[in-house]
């Protein structure tokens, strides 16, 4: 990773995730050691927080020793060490787990420590086995960062991470089956934080790797994908579990609430039977209290539901009559039933108390409850038994009435079917959804059975179960959406930084002064040796700045044709400054409009050489070249002086009748060639 990467977005988000690995590390550790502190010096606040909630075990907390240490160690390139801790992790798991499995005991719970608490737990000292499970995932997390295969280790981290957090849900809303699984040991709540830590850690060590590279990209997809989806599941499958635990709660309250009704209603109608019979009895001699009993009978048949036959039988005179609903009269013959019930009722005395017998109706539905007593008179010695008869299809319908349709009741007693009342047409049955309850009636113990269907079963819990496992599949797929997406704008990011530096180190290098200025005449961009210019030390400090601000006094020169580049004119000038010291900078300035899509001016550039040197050089030239014209105009003329000062001699030999001189050749040579050796 280059200078430019390390400052870009992918460098800053690489350090913060370090921090914050490293800190989870550390956390983890502390609480680890805080934890198994309080099981040293039973300190019940430190081991369970609050009083209701499950302990951390001795063993979680030496767990989260070894993985808090191998998170704080994660960068070091110790492949053998990671190694090693998840092994220990997966054995300290599994073993574990299969103690729940197997339902075996291998003497690890309270190896070191003996649990002073056991709120909430199934087995002393034993971590939950949502717990072990955490333990496992975590050692292969880490044997996967001991061979460096840092996506799986993510992944990994993510389930971690999302288990924890569907714990924590289940504490702050009360769902007990999304941090505990059956009646088994549950998870502590800074177990749960724990395991939110150190999958936080696993997840954050696919972001901190050197090797961060368009692959891994594609990893943080799965990774965000996996958390919401184990969130989702867990959550959901956490509500169908708390749904069930409620629906059978809810059952047991049903069929207990039968049972009361029953006990109470049978109760008023044998209360009332036996103020009858005692009334009754008192009447024992008196022809005409007598006869108004007789008649009192058919108003207890009218206003009792269920109640089908009365009979009284006088031991002492030996009469009997009978009062039957369907046939009325007093010379109705008595029931097989009757006469065995009276016979037993003989045999007791006359005790006060009822017996109840129960026989299958005569017309093959239902049952017939037939209940008698032996009274005796307490002033006189009247003695009598009273038999009623009720019948089970008419007489619990009412007491009955506010059960639910969608569950089935079944009434046994003595191995019979008493009564059983069926759920709405169309509704399946689910056994596994079943309670019992019971009531003390006279001959026996009414057994009460409820057993729920889907219906029932649904009605107990609410659409959010549903709607949380689609939100959660929906919100997973936003997430995996926005992530990659999240993932290619921060790639995008990342190489228009690095593209950036790259062109800002060639900008910064040119041997031109560029700058570019917004419509509002704001600077908003200058390099190296522009900022040099205007004498600032970065661009931070004059960005923003106006012409007149920054160029000072020198501005007036050249307003007038930054006027004309905001019209959207390109302009090119020269100016010269002042540099101190009677040095003067000549700068070559072209001003250059740029237009957006519109086509209006929304900036302009500015573009600048200093052209001092050259300016410098062309005028030595010129002056050069000037010096040089007037020497060659020197030297030509002597050439020519010379020609005719050779000719004038050979004109004066030839007059004094002597050979010339200089020939042709030598009138037309240099100086130097003009005297030949010997020549006087």
């Amino acid at each position: 990773m280059t200078g430019d990467q390390a400052t870009g977005w992918g460098g800053r988000i690489r350090r913060h995730a370090l921090r914050v690995q490293h800190i989870a590390g550390v956390i983890t550790v502390f609480m680890a050691l805080v934890v198994m502190g309080g099981w040293f010096s039973r300190n019940a606040s430190v081991v369970q927080i609050y009083h209701e909630f499950a302990p951390m075990q001795f063993n979680t907390a030496l767990g989260f020793l070894w993985v808090g240490a191998s998170l704080c160690l994660i960068r070091r390139p110790w492949g053998r060490f990671h190694g090693l801790m998840g092994i220990a992790l997966v054995t300290l798991g599994t073993a574990s787990v299969s103690q729940y499995i197997f339902h075996i005991d291998l003497g690890i719970d309270e190896l070191i420590v003996k649990p002073f608490t056991t709120v909430r737990t199934s087995h002393p000292g034993r971590m939950a086995p949502n717990t072990a499970i955490c333990f496992v995932l975590s050692g292969l997390a880490f044997l996967c960062v001991g061979t460096r295969r840092i996506d799986g280790a993510a992944c990994i981290g993510a389930m971690i991470m999302a288990l924890g957090l569907v714990s924590i849900f289940g504490y702050l809303s009360g769902v007990d089956s999304a941090y505990g699984w059956g009646d088994l040991t549950r998870m502590a709540l800074h177990t749960s934080v724990g395991f939110v830590l150190v999958g936080l850690g696993l997840v954050l060590e696919l972001v901190t790797t050197e090797s961060f590279t368009r692959a891994n990209f594609r990893v943080v997809s799965v990774v965000v994908a996996l958390l919401s989806l184990t969130c989702s599941l867990a959550i959901g499958q956490a509500l169908l579990a708390e749904r069930g635990r409620t629906a059978m709660t809810d059952l047991h309250r049903d069929a207990g609430r039968v049972a009361s009704d029953i006990t109470l209603m049978l109760g008023q109608t044998l209360g009332a039977l036996e103020r009858f019979a005692y009334r009754a009895v008192e009447a024992v001699g008196d022809p005409e209290q007598a006869a108004y009993r007789v008649e009192d009978s058919a108003h207890y048949l009218e206003d009792f539901t269920g109640l089908t036959r009365l009979t009284w039988i006088d031991l002492q005179q030996g009469s009997r009559w009978t009062h039957d609903r369907e046939h009325g009269g007093e010379n109705v013959p008595p029931l097989p039933e009757e006469r065995a019930l009276a016979q037993k009722l003989r045999s007791q005395g006359a005790n006060g108390a009822f017996v109840g017998e129960y026989h299958p109706a005569a017309s093959g539905v239902g049952a017939t409850m037939v209940l008698g007593i032996a009274v005796s008179a307490k002033h006189g010695d009247g003695q009598g038994i009273l038999i009623a008869v009720l019948g089970a299809e008419e007489f619990f319908p009412p007491v009955l009435a506010h059960t639910s349709p969608a569950q089935r009741l079944s009434l046994r007693i003595q191995g019979m079917d008493l009564y059983s009342q069926e759920p709405a047409a169309g509704q399946l049955l689910l056994p596994r959804f079943v309670a019992w309850s019971a009531a003390s009636i006279p001959g026996g113990t009414l057994q009460v059975e409820l057993t729920a269907t889907r219906a029932f079963v649904r009605a107990e819990s609410s659409r959010i179960i549903y709607v949380v496992l689609i939100g959660g599949f929906l919100i997973s797929g936003l997430l995996v959406l926005s992530t990659h997406l999240a993932v290619r704008s921060w790639r995008a990011q990342e190489a228009l930084q690095h593209q950036y530096s790259r062109h800002r180190l060639v900008v910064n290098h040119l041997p031109a002064m560029i700058a570019a200025f917004d419509a509002n005449n704001r600077l908003i961009f200058a390099n190296a040796p522009f900022v040099a210019l205007l004498g600032a030390t970065s661009e931070q400090e004059i960005l923003g700045g106006t012409p007149r601000e920054l160029l000072g006094p020198y501005y007036y020169e050249v307003a007038q044709h930054l006027q004309r580049a905001l019209k959207g004119d390109m302009v090119r000038y020269e100016v010269t400054l002042d540099a101190g010291r009677d040095h003067e900078r000549r700068l070559e300035t072209q001003l250059v409009p740029h237009r957006h899509a519109g086509g209006a001016v929304d900036s302009y550039y500015v573009l600048v050489l200093d052209v001092t040197e050259e300016r410098e050089s062309a005028r030595r030239l010129e002056e050069n070249t000037e010096r040089l014209r007037r020497f060659s105009g020197l030297a030509i003329g002597r050439e020519e002086r010379m020609m005719a000062l050779k000719e004038e001699v050979n004109q004066l030999l030839r007059e004094l009748n002597r050979d010339d001189r200089y020939t042709p050749v030598q009138l037309k040579s240099s100086d130097s060639e003009a005297t030949r050796p010997g020549d006087t």
